[in-house]
């Protein structure tokens, strides 16, 4: 494990509504095709509030009317 990766401290409640905010685009990586999967469930209550899901997952074409991407250097 590297070092800088100890130093990781979650961003505070304050700053991640900040974000959300701000960002409109968010990739869910490792989307499942399954409506079950809370990796989908959450994408689609994205989708509800707005946002833009950018999926990620190397086995699925399209979800949620959005195309998937195979990984984040596709994007």
């Amino acid at each position: 494990m590297c070092a800088h990766a100890l130093n990781f401290e979650n961003p505070s409640t304050g700053e991640i509504k900040r974000l959300l905010r701000r960002i409109k685009k968010i990739a869910i990586v490792g989307i499942s095709a399954s409506d079950k999967r809370p990796s989908y469930i959450s994408a689609r209550a994205l989708q509800g509030f707005g946002y833009r899901i950018i999926p990620v997952n190397p086995n699925i074409s399209e979800i949620l009317g959005e195309r998937v991407y195979s990984g984040l250097s596709d994007l």
